[in-house]
């Protein structure tokens, strides 16, 4: 839990649980919302506490004294809505260090979101985006908004759990900021389940004055939750959702994630390993084909970056003595065996780069924060060439055991390093 300290300002916190069952409409048993505050000296602040039960309210405590020849004026004033928004404001003039902190609590309250028909998740996750608005500061005034996400599943305490938090102190112009903040959704999952989310919106705004010299400072805005997108577990979005609550989520188109999952298969007729990162391949390949999950998988980067290099992805058509041909994929980072195929490609038809990945040193390491990504070659034993990648030492073991041989840099055959 977060902690308030004298310099915060501004705290959203965003709790949703995954159930397997829709909750539309429900409503939560109680909602107390409610404002807090603090003004005066800095060494003897006046408490302030007044409890909400709905609707909008506000509290304005003007606080005059003086402690060794110096005085204060400080001003607190807060509002909760309904409609799950809070404003504050938190004024300061003094020649004392005096403090004026605001606190508005709207929540918790509850939200519902409904997949589309025929919706797809295999996990996946849940983002959440929030805004503070009308951001307004003036001298030593301080505003600090985070957003924490939590699911669980049907209340098991191994909670996932996402967020982030930024600090605005003055500047030019008005301090507007969005965040967004994620969390992993369950994969049981799909069109005819349902998740909900319980909502708590708190906001603060501080204004210090050190004293030593009359001194103003404020701090004032607005925050609001202002949509979602969700993820299924490949990163692809699903569209569609319909949400019902206490106040307007809207989706939003979300952003192409960073970090996306490479997922391997198997086809035992083939006797071929494949991996895919791409989103709709891995939809098709999961609807029933002969290409099955093997349970391994890696992280790949799906856009380019300093310290990324792209990696090729070839296709191949192999006949055989008897009975249809097999066909095959490679994959080869750019540098460490993309070039010589696209110079001499034979049967092998160049499909773009697919991804992006750090590549390894001449000796196989790999950088800080990313694992070695293993390229092991079958020998053509199944009558065409293909090759496994896998992060896993053991499993690069049993492939060597089974006659497959290292290929790529160092003498562990590292094809490329995978982030973490």
């Amino acid at each position: 839990m977060h902690t308030f300290g004298s310099n915060n300002a501004v705290l959203l916190r965003f709790a949703t649980m995954a159930v397997g069952a829709l909750l539309c409409g429900a409503p939560l048993a109680t909602w107390a919302g409610g404002l807090t505050g603090k003004v005066g000296s800095a060494a003897n602040p006046e408490p302030v506490l007044e409890k909400l039960s709905s609707g909008m309210s506000s509290v304005k405590s003007p606080s005059n004294g003086s402690s060794g020849g110096g005085t204060w004026n400080s001003l607190i004033e807060g509002y909760a809505y309904s409609s799950g928004a809070g404003e504050v404001k938190a004024r300061n003039a003094a020649n004392v260090a005096a403090v004026a902190e605001i606190a508005v609590d709207n929540g918790p309250r509850r939200f519902s979101f409904k997949p589309p028909t025929g919706a797809r998740f295999n996990g996946g996750k849940l983002l959440v985006y929030a805004s503070l608005v009308n951001g307004d500061i003036v001298g030593s005034g301080t505003l600090q908004m985070k957003i924490d996400v939590t699911a669980s599943r049907f209340g098991w305490p191994d909670q996932p759990t996402g967020g982030d938090e930024i600090s605005v102190t003055n500047r030019p112009g008005s301090e507007d900021v969005e965040l967004v903040a994620q969390v992993a959704l369950p994969a049981y999952l799909d069109s005819t389940l349902s998740f909900s989310g319980d909502l708590t919106l708190l906001l603060k705004a501080t204004a210090n004055v050190a004293g030593g010299g009359l001194q103003t400072a404020s701090a004032s805005a607005k925050s609001r939750t202002t949509g979602f997108a969700v993820l299924d577990a490949a990163g692809k979005q699903v569209t569609g959702f319909t949400v019902s609550g206490a106040s307007v989520l809207t989706e939003r188109v979300a952003p192409a994630p960073p970090v996306i999952l490479a997922v391997e298969y198997f086809n035992a007729s083939f006797q071929h390993f494949f991996i895919s990162a791409n989103p709709d391949e891995i939809k098709g390949l999961d609807s029933g084909t002969a290409w099955k999950r093997t349970g391994e998988m890696f992280n790949v980067y799906a856009t380019p970056d300093s310290g990324r290099l792209g990696v090729c992805r070839f296709f191949g058509v192999f006949p055989q003595p008897s009975g249809p041909a097999k066909s095959s994929h490679f994959y080869a980072l750019r540098g460490l065996g993309c070039e010589a195929l696209l110079v001499n490609p034979g049967p092998w038809q160049y499909e773009g780069d697919v991804f992006f990945m750090p590549p390894p040193a001449a000796n196989g390491a790999c950088p800080s924060g990313t694992v070695p990504v293993f390229r092991l070659y079958n020998e053509g034993k199944s009558g065409a060439p293909n090759h496994r990648y896998t992060t896993s030492e053991e499993t690069q073991g049993e492939m060597i055991a089974d006659g497959y041989t290292r290929e790529g840099a160092g003498e562990n055959g590292v094809a490329m390093c995978s982030p973490q």
